[in-house]
């Protein structure tokens, strides 16, 4: 499996195309206590959607259907609910803040409450929100270069 940082060169051009500054946009500076103890929380509430595909988080879920986790960062001492996809990913890369407004997680297969890694990717909001034309038509319109397809 491709990790993050073996793709970070690719990312950072984009970055530039877009005018973000990555130092805004990612620190991967995650302590291994946090990264075990909240892979340890969120597997303990996971169980396999009936495609044997998505990884399904049975936890709290928000009026939209997202799940969600309080979490208190290091060097925070308040916890915040996160959204437990982009905590998933952030676990996964080892990057501790990822900047919401430069970049969302999306869900390739867009099933709200997987945590499968393999069905997120980082991506500017634009590419996110486009991907809503895939599920309307139920097929991946690949117009999402250089991002992944979607998964339906």
């Amino acid at each position: 499996m491709i990790t993050f940082r073996e793709i970070f060169p690719k990312y950072l051009k984009i970055c530039r195309e877009y005018s973000l500054n990555m130092a805004e946009a990612a620190d991967f500076s995650m302590p291994d206590a946090f990264a075990k103890d909240y892979l340890d929380r969120i597997i303990k509430k996971t169980e396999k959607s009936l495609n044997n595909t998505c990884i399904l988080y049975t936890g709290r879920k928000t009026k939209s259907g997202y799940t969600v986790i309080d979490v208190r960062l290091p060097g925070h001492s308040r916890f915040v609910p996160m959204n437990v996809h982009r905590l998933t990913y952030m676990i996964h890369t080892r990057c501790i803040q990822l900047n919401p407004k430069n970049y969302h997680v999306s869900h390739l297969c867009h099933t709200k409450s997987c945590v499968n890694i393999s069905h997120l990717s980082l991506e500017p909001p634009h590419v996110n929100n486009s991907r809503q034309n895939c599920l309307s038509q139920q097929r991946c319109l690949k117009n999402h270069m250089p991002f992944p397809d979607c998964i339906i």
